[in-house]
């Protein structure tokens, strides 16, 4: 049966594209089955493939299924283009070859920088969530930025200008996605291209001038394997590719997985007062590492994949043909009711320790940043930091929603980054101080989010 027989869903309208592509998908899915044929540009078909059916596909031909793109907003294409490759002979030789054995050198070192700079992004935090906070977004953001950026490139650069430019590169994803080849070939004539690489440029520049011999940076480790006479413009093209690539492998999108957590945990301050009861001295409370992984179940990093078909492939009794894109959900796997009972609950007890005792054993449905090795580690990655960060704030503070945040600015916005829709603010106190009256009366009567948010 040729590829003609799947059916289709024409989204390609004004409607649809504001709804937005999670909203689109989870519609066709509804209406077609595990496959179907989304319309979405004139010039542009995605089969979107899902539920448990497709779960299956995706695990059998993953051979077959090259990661051209690792999700919505980051094409391995636009990539390469952003960051660029010196790969010219001579100089891989002479400086990309020795500072990768540098990097490959660091490996024993490397993950506890990463954890002390956690332990003190975690901790500023904390000292600024001593009065009510206006929007919670920023002061997620500021953590993701602290925990991931400062043991790769100091703390040269200002925290709000790194957040505002790595804001700017996910934009600039979004942008490419929607061009054609030729933009990838004269991208220079592109505003948006200069005015992203001159961000990666002046971060990498700015780490350079304030690195110093032998402190825990991967940045100031690698300039003692760059040759003394390498131009100052050089420094950066090797450096540029090695150093945003850890970034983006290792950053928690605008930390939104701290920001739900927190705002399940601000709903239900019984779970919360859990945890701080839990706190244990060689590492996180188990209950804050059940609700981060729940988190991750209800709002993945990653709530989309594309992957592009090698040759022709059959569901069931249709053809994928060779070339084709296919779009996977983690998003829509995790909330699909034949797959977990009541979804759209946040429920931590699905992954309660003693019934799953390591992420080996989670159900086979939960993939938060897909399937493979590479994906395993990056979901028990940003588990422990959650974890860790939830376990400290909840021992630290009682905190709350204030009356200030409206129930609709809680629900994600169905799109590539799954923020909420509004601001969000919190109360916040010592735990075991009383509470003010004023802290009374900002207290939010928002229900939990359930249903509602979806």
């Amino acid at each position: 049966m040729d590829m003609q027989t799947c059916p289709v869903f024409d989204a390609n309208s004004a409607l649809y594209q504001n709804l937005g592509l999670l909203k689109v998908a989870e519609t066709a899915a509804r209406k077609h089955g595990d496959l179907v044929i989304l319309h979405t540009r004139e010039d542009r078909d995605t089969y979107l493939v899902t539920g448990e059916r497709g779960l299956d596909f995706w695990r059998q031909h993953a051979g077959q299924l090259a990661a051209e793109f690792g999700d919505v907003t980051s094409s391995a294409m636009t990539m390469r283009l952003l960051l660029g490759e010196n790969t010219e002979e001579a100089s891989w030789a002479r400086v990309g070859l020795p500072m990768r054995r540098k990097l490959a050198g660091l490996a024993g070192s490397l993950e506890l920088w990463f954890d002390e700079a956690l332990a003190r992004a975690t901790a500023t935090f904390l000292d600024e969530a001593l009065a009510p906070v206006a929007d919670l977004r920023t002061l997620c953001r500021l953590w993701a930025v602290r925990a991931t950026c400062h043991p790769i490139f100091g703390t040269a650069v200002n925290d709000s200008e790194m957040a505002e430019g790595i804001a700017q590169v996910q934009v600039f994803h979004r942008f490419m996605f929607n061009r054609d080849a030729n933009a990838f070939k004269d991208a220079d004539a592109l505003e948006e291209f200069r005015e992203t690489r001159a961000f990666l440029d002046d971060a990498v520049r700015a780490g350079i001038a304030a690195a110093r011999a032998g402190e825990n940076t991967i940045l100031a480790h690698l300039l003692e394997a760059m040759p003394d006479d390498i131009r100052a413009n050089d420094q950066i093209d090797h450096l540029r590719p090695l150093l945003f690539r850890i970034l983006f492998e290792r950053l928690g999108v605008d930390g939104l997985s701290l920001l739900w957590a927190l705002v399940h945990l601000a709903q239900d301050p019984g779970l919360a007062d859990t945890i701080a009861k839990d706190v244990r001295d060689n590492g996180a409370s188990s209950l804050a590492t059940a609700v981060a992984l729940e988190t991750q179940r209800l709002y993945p990093e990653l709530p989309f994949l594309y992957r592009t078909t090698s040759r022709d492939l059959h569901f069931g009794a249709i053809t994928v043909p060779a070339q084709a894109t296919l779009l996977f959900s983690p998003f829509l796997l995790h909330r699909d009711e034949r797959l977990w009972d009541e979804p759209t609950r946040f429920d931590p007890g699905r992954f309660d320790p003693g019934r799953v005792p390591n992420l080996a054993g989670h159900p086979g449905h939960f993939l938060p940043f897909g399937i493979g090795p590479n994906a395993r580690r990056q979901t028990e990655r940003v588990t422990s930091q959650i974890a860790s960060a939830l376990t400290a704030i909840c021992a630290s503070r009682s905190f709350g929603l204030a009356a200030t945040t409206r129930p609709g600015d809680l629900r994600p916005v169905f799109r590539s980054i799954l923020a909420p829709r509004g601001a969000v603010s919190l109360w916040w106190r010592p735990r075991g101080e009383a509470r003010s009256r004023a802290q009374d009366e900002a207290r939010s009567q928002t229900a939990l989010c359930g249903e509602n948010s979806w």
